[in-house]
This record gives structure tokens, C-alpha cells and sequence, in this order.
């Protein structure tokens, strides 16, 4: 059996870049369907001999996972999204802050964690054709291949989460503990705390202040009308609001080992039960279970409101695993209750949260966005290639190409979900330049080797905002932004025949995918913020609150590369007919979803 001086029966084992998009670009490595079998096959060339070739596959694909520094170690899919795996919402602000004198501050903005999880879900048909000329004394073939993709592309969300949920678990508790008081006899006594973050965010006045505040390094409540703690004299004693104790991230100290609100005694100075100890600077903690504020230590390093979004991140997670709790007093009749200070700072947190929805998710909808999972059905972007295949010898051929892909996918609003599922590169015309060489050294092998470069040209998209300084981006309003971006593909594919006939092939090949980084060009350089105006002290009036844009932001994670192995087995029932069936799986990558393939289809020869 002879494969030699034959023809393309199709260039499909060089493929190009897939044709879709998520979340305003193209996040993912290429299909390996686009232009049918991979496999390629050495024919000979009729004189008068107008070939036309049609094939159908189907095919789908799934991603989980999603690689990030160049490797194989994996990230939760969502990175490719928002820049982060788990994140509050204060980050997608400028320098991750939520300015409390504002119109729509929450104060749940700062300290409520989401860790969003997503699937990526596709599947489809695709149908393609190609026609060829002979040319050039029946050595050159001059053709075009077009493919048109019918596709099913859904995102699905994983994570919990919705406007029924209650999110204030997780920042404050309470329990009845049984101590002994000073003096006897023991009483039943209420005891509550709250997360040292969450405590920072809650605003004491309109206009701003907050409960929770510094004087230079040191921690004050209530502008300065009250001291967390002091060791001094007995007349300080009934302003004391609090003692620290720990917990992890996410869990609310509940056990009376851990959390247990101090008796005092204010006529005895200054008696309490347990004594705490003094909180190291900067918020070190020690084995035992309970602290205090020591006066003149510096505790910068837990204030989430100050400094750049690395130390407020750095602060947050310090300030998130330290919890405030109750102080408690007996007076002369022996009834426990909270100290004077504590009572103040006490009734002026419930105050607060009687006017603040404790839902990040409700606060989100009321602006127009959610995360929600999101599926469309519709014909994709469609392939044109005009081409010219030449035969140099019996083992040897080689193709130029140039290609565009037709925005039929249609859509370029990106707005209001993270999670829209496109049919396309967004309303982008794409231009491509390709070429490929084929060479059979031996009857049962040949080896084929494809490269392409592709450019999506600049267009206008609806986006969300990236703010300027912020850590998250696709959430945030929608603004206009001018968006375009560049990739290559390039396979090596080892093309193995039975022994016997060449009607039974078997591919085994590899597939190298580099896209560069997004060209992001916001259409206007501030927009209003989703907080709403912000209040001016000096004017005692509201103003506008523009915040600056940073296509930075926006442009993180969007540069990927891909490896990937991809196999494929066809038979050729008779000189007319084929089937095909294979699948591919990207094996490392960086910024890139870690895919999973397979497709089946025929090809039919006219």
C-alpha cells in the first residue's frame, strides 16, 4: 500500500483558534474540529479533478479547573473571571475601598467573602466544506474551506449564595454563658462579638466617622468617647467595650473555651475574670485566649481603611480572624450587664444594622447585576480560508492561507453577569495568515506540521468598569470599551496508517496555543460609581463620585498559553465515505481553562 502524491484531503490537524468568547474575550485553546478529520492523506490529483469535500462533527467540551502561572498545577475556573478565586466586594473599588460617606455604602461590602465556583459546559455540530481547483500544470490546488459552528455554550454556577441568604453569621455571634461573677453569686450573662473588620466598616454618623477608628496607631470607638481598654485607674473602668479574641476565617467563636464575655468589678480596679493579656503590636497573637488593646502599641497593621489595597488586603486578613467581644460589670445588686462602654458601642452596632440589608447579593441586584448561570443555543462565527495547496513531490506537499472569520456569533454586551455565555469573538471580524507542510517518509507514516496567526480586529464591546487600583474586575457598571487581541496555533501531528490499507488512521498530536495580552481602551476615563455621590464635609453637600478606569485591571489573566495532546482514529468505509472520532485534553497552560474534548463526525467526497 502507497500514500503518496496525493492530495489534502483536509488541513484540519493545524487548527485554528476556536470560535468563541466569554466574559468580553477569548479565554479558551483552540477546538479541534473546525475544518473536520485531523488526519491528513497523501491522494493523487486528477487533471480535471474539482474536488468537494463535506464533513459534520459533533462535539463538546468541559472545563473545571483553569491554569494560571505556567504549569500544571490548576486554580479554581473563576480566576480567569475576576482576577481572584475568593475576594470581598470592596476589592473590585478603587484601591479596594469602600468609602462609608457615601450614598450606598454597606458596610458588609468590606468584610463579606465570595468564592465564586463556575463549570464551563459546551457542545455543538459543526458543518464545513471544502472545494479545490487544479492548478499550475496539476501540481497546485487553489480552494476554500468554509465551516459554520451551531453551538450550545453554557456557564454554570456552583457556589451558594443568593438575596435569601443571611451573611451576618459570619461577622457576629452571641451565647449565653454561665460565670461567676465578682462578687457572688454566679449569673446567667449574654455574651456577643463581632469581627474586628466588620466592626471597622460601621459607620457612627451619616456622614462617614465610624464606630471603630485609630488615633495615629492606636484603636479608639465611638470618636474617642469610649477606649477599648485601659489598665489605669478604676475611673476608666466602666468605659472598657472589649476584649480580642481569635477565630479562623469563617468560623464565629462559639465554644465558652473560646469566647466568653469578662466580668469586671468597677468598684475594685481594675477586677475582671478571665484577666486578659496585652494584644501584641501590629495584632500578634499569643496562646492565650483573650486580649486587650494595650495603650501606646501600634496596631496600624489591623486598620482595613488605611494605606494601599496590598496593605488593606494584609490588614483585612489580620482584622478578619480577630473578634471583639462584650465587657461585662456587677453592680450592687449582683445583676450582670454590659459596661457603660460597652453598652454604647453595643447599642449603636444594633442601630446600625437596622439600617443596612446584611445581603452583598441584594445590594448587587438593586444596581442590575448578578451572578447567575447563563445559557445560549445559535449558530457561531463562521470560517471562510482561501488557500493554495502544492504538490512538490509523491512525499511532500505544503498550503498557504488566508482566512477570515465572520462576527455572526453576534452579541458584544458583556454587562450586568460574569457569567454570559457568547456565541462568538463578540462581534469581531477576524483576520487570518497560515501555512502548513506535510511529508511522508515511510508508507504507514506521514508527519504534518500547521501554524496560524490570527488578528480579532479593535471593536467596541459593553463591558464592566475596572477600576483604577481595584483587584476584581467583571464586576462593576457597564461602560463602552475598544477591545482587540492576537493568537497563534501551531500542531505537530504524527499521521499513522494500518499496515495494510490507508483506510484505517490513527493521529496522535500536539497543539501549542499563545495569545497575547487584551488591548483594552475604556471609552471614557471616569464614570460614576456604584456608591453613589459622596459627601463633602467642607460643603456639608453631596458631589459626585467619578472614579478613574484602568484598563490594567481589566486586561489581567487575558495573555494564555496552552499545551495540549489530541488524538484521533478515522475509517474510510470506500472512497466516498469516511468516519472519524477523537478528542483532545490541555495538559499545562497559563491563563487557561484546562479542557476537555471530544468529537465524532463523517465526511462524505463528491
Amino acid at each position: 500500500m502507497r500514500v503518496r502524491g496525493k492530495k489534502n484531503l483536509l488541513v484540519i490537524a493545524a487548527i485554528t483558534m476556536l470560535f468563541g468568547t466569554l466574559v468580553a474575550t477569548e479565554f479558551r485553546s483552540p477546538l479541534i474540529i473546525e475544518r473536520g478529520p485531523m488526519r491528513y492523506v497523501f491522494e493523487e490529483w486528477g487533471e480535471s479533478d474539482c474536488g468537494l469535500k463535506v464533513w459534520s462533527s459533533c462535539f463538546t467540551r468541559e472545563s473545571h479547573k483553569a491554569f494560571l502561572s505556567h504549569g500544571t498545577s490548576t486554580y479554581p475556573l473563576s480566576t480567569l473571571f475576576f482576577n481572584k478565586s475568593c475576594f470581598n466586594l470592596s476589592e473590585i473599588f478603587p484601591n479596594s475601598y469602600v468609602d462609608p460617606a457615601t450614598q450606598y455604602y454597606s458596610p458588609y461590602l468590606g468584610v463579606t467573602q465570595l468564592k465564586p465556583r463556575i463549570t464551563y459546559y459546551e457542545k455543538g455540530v459543526s458543518l464545513g466544506a471544502r472545494w479545490a481547483h487544479p492548478v499550475y500544470k496539476n501540481k497546485g490546488r487553489v480552494g476554500l474551506r468554509i465551516q459554520v459552528p451551531f453551538r450550545s455554550v453554557e456557564i454554570e454556577r456552583e457556589d451558594h449564595g443568593d438575596k435569601d441568604t443571611n451573611q451576618l453569621d459570619d461577622l457576629m455571634t452571641g451565647e449565653i454563658v454561665d460565670r461567676a461573677g465578682t462578687p457572688a453569686p454566679a449569673t446567667d450573662v449574654y455574651a456577643r462579638a463581632i469581627r474586628l473588620d466588620f466592626l471597622q466598616s460601621l459607620p457612627y454618623q451619616d456622614t462617614g466617622e465610624l464606630i471603630f477608628g485609630f488615633v495615629g496607631t492606636s484603636p479608639r470607638v465611638l470618636g474617642d468617647d469610649a477606649i477599648l481598654w485601659d489598665t489605669a485607674a478604676p475611673a476608666t473602668v466602666g468605659k472598657r467595650v472589649g476584649v480580642v479574641i481569635q477565630a479562623d476565617v469563617g468560623a464565629a467563636p462559639r465554644s465558652p473555651d473560646r469566647f466568653l464575655g469578662i466580668h469586671q468589678n468597677p468598684s475594685a480596679a481594675p477586677a475582671v475574670t478571665p484577666v486578659p493579656t496585652a494584644l501584641g503590636e501590629n495584632g500578634a497573637i499569643s496562646d492565650d485566649k483573650q486580649f486587650y488593646f494595650a495603650s501606646g502599641a501600634d496596631y496600624s497593621a489591623l486598620n482595613v481603611n488605611t494605606g494601599s489595597a496590598s496593605e488593606k488586603a494584609a490588614a483585612q486578613q489580620k482584622a478578619s480572624q480577630l473578634w471583639v467581644t462584650s465587657v461585662h460589670e456587677t453592680g450592687a445588686d449582683n445583676i450582670p450587664g454590659l459596661s457603660s462602654g460597652s453598652k454604647l458601642m453595643w447599642d449603636r452596632i444594633d442601630w446600625v444594622l437596622n439600617n443596612y440589608n446584611d445581603n452583598v447579593f441584594e445590594w448587587l441586584d438593586d444596581r442590575g447585576f448578578e451572578f447567575a448561570t447563563h445559557r445560549r443555543c445559535g449558530i457561531g462565527d463562521v470560517d471562510l480560508d482561501l488557500f493554495y495547496e502544492h504538490q512538490f513531490n509523491d512525499d511532500a506537499a505544503g498550503e498557504v492561507m488566508i482566512g477570515v472569520r465572520f462576527p455572526t456569533g453576534a452579541s458584544d454586551n458583556y454587562c450586568c453577569n460574569p457569567y454570559r455565555a457568547q456565541m462568538g469573538n463578540g462581534e469581531h471580524w477576524e483576520i487570518k495568515l497560515g501555512g502548513m507542510i506535510a511529508w511522508q517518509p515511510i508508507d504507514w507514516l506521514n508527519v504534518k506540521v500547521d501554524g496560524r496567526y490570527s488578528f480579532v480586529l479593535s471593536d467596541d464591546e459593553r463591558r464592566m468598569a475596572a477600576f483604577k487600583g481595584a483587584c476584581v474586575k467583571n464586576i462593576g457598571p457597564c461602560v463602552k470599551a475598544k477591545v482587540s487581541w492576537e493568537y497563534f496555533v501551531g500542531t505537530v501531528d504524527l499521521n499513522l496508517f494500518h499496515p495494510k490499507t490507508d483506510a484505517i488512521s490513527f493521529v496522535l498530536g500536539y497543539e501549542f496555543y499563545y495569545k497575547t495580552k487584551d488591548s483594552i481602551d475604556f471609552k471614557c476615563r471616569t464614570i460614576e460609581s456604584w456608591l453613589g455621590n459622596k459627601w463633602d464635609s467642607d460643603t456639608s453637600a453631596w458631589v459626585e463620585n467619578k472614579q478613574t478606569l484602568d484598563h490594567c485591571v481589566a486586561e489581567r489573566y487575558t495573555d494564555a498559553i496552552t499545551h495540549k495532546i489530541r488524538l484521533e482514529t478515522s475509517f474510510r468505509i470506500n472512497k466516498y465515505f469516511e468516519l472519524f472520532c477523537g478528542g483532545a485534553y490541555t495538559i499545562a497552560g497559563r491563563n487557561a481553562p484546562r479542557d476537555c474534548d471530544g468529537f465524532g463526525g463523517f465526511v462524505v467526497t463528491f
